[in-house]
């Protein structure tokens, strides 16, 4: 089996010289706790380049996307797809070594109660990325109209629909990577303490204690619309107050 390498991408499109101090501590974090690994920052122009070198045949949909986010969202399944290791948002910071959890996998991906984007890895040549490629074809156009009218013309959804969550758990589903005994979905308090994950008794359970976390996925959301982020971070603070705590489990029993 094709093992995960030990390789940490991160993107940042203007550049490491204008990585706010904040997500440069979190970064330098990663470093300090995974040694040996090899680390990865792209720009605009790097991620472009290994679009056009690499994957030309999808360059005309990477460049035609109206939003940013969805070419920040692009670029990594095509990282993961040529180069493999693991991916993280620069507002992901480390808690302790992530080694134990890609022992025995090919994937892995954060799934408190959907799949994420913001934390997950693979082997070089995995066969849930070229599924994702066919998957941004098809959704590059915005969704059809349908009741509410909000989630369809919204960019936010868009976004979400097009190169987003909604995509990649879409994907993750349909390549039934659940049942895969070299791939994991690891709930919300391994990466992204806080958010809601489906508890034993399928009712959505948000959980802030770190002391099982390999990271906190901090959300700062900078690609939402600003009712949208004002929204999350607000529900964020609230939930922290009124968190339900759920029966403790291990990263193993992931589903």
């Amino acid at each position: 089996m094709t093992e995960i390498p030990r390789i940490l991408h991160q993107v940042w499109f203007g550049g490491e010289a204008q990585i706010p101090p904040v997500y440069r501590a979190y970064h330098d974090g990663w470093r300090r706790l995974h040694p040996g690994w090899t680390f990865r920052l792209w720009d605009a122009a790097s991620t472009r380049a290994l679009v056009a070198e690499h994957y030309p045949e999808y360059l005309a949909l990477y460049d035609g996307y109206p939003h940013r986010i969805q070419r920040i969202d692009a670029c990594r399944y095509f990282l993961l797809h040529l180069l493999g290791g693991v991916y993280a948002d620069l507002d992901v910071e480390c808690l302790k070594p992530i080694d134990e959890l890609l022992a025995g996998l090919d994937f892995f991906i954060s799934k408190p109660w959907a799949c994420t984007n913001a934390v997950m890895g693979s082997a070089p040549g995995h066969r849930l990325w070229p599924q994702v490629f066919a998957a941004l074809v098809a959704r590059h156009a915005r969704p059809p109209f349908r009741f509410p009218a909000f989630y369809a013309l919204s960019r936010d959804y868009y976004v979400g629909y097009s190169t987003g969550p909604l995509m990649i758990t879409a994907v993750c589903a349909a390549a039934g990577i659940d049942r895969d005994p070299r791939a994991r979905g690891y709930p919300g308090y391994v990466f992204e303490p806080g958010v809601p994950f489906r508890g034993a008794d399928g009712r959505p359970v948000q959980d802030w204690d770190t002391a099982r976390s390999h990271a906190i996925h901090h959300m700062d959301m900078h690609w939402l619309s600003w009712p949208n982020r004002l929204f999350s971070r607000l529900r964020n603070r609230l939930s922290r107050r009124r968190a339900r705590r759920p029966t403790p489990a291990t990263p193993d029993g992931a589903g």
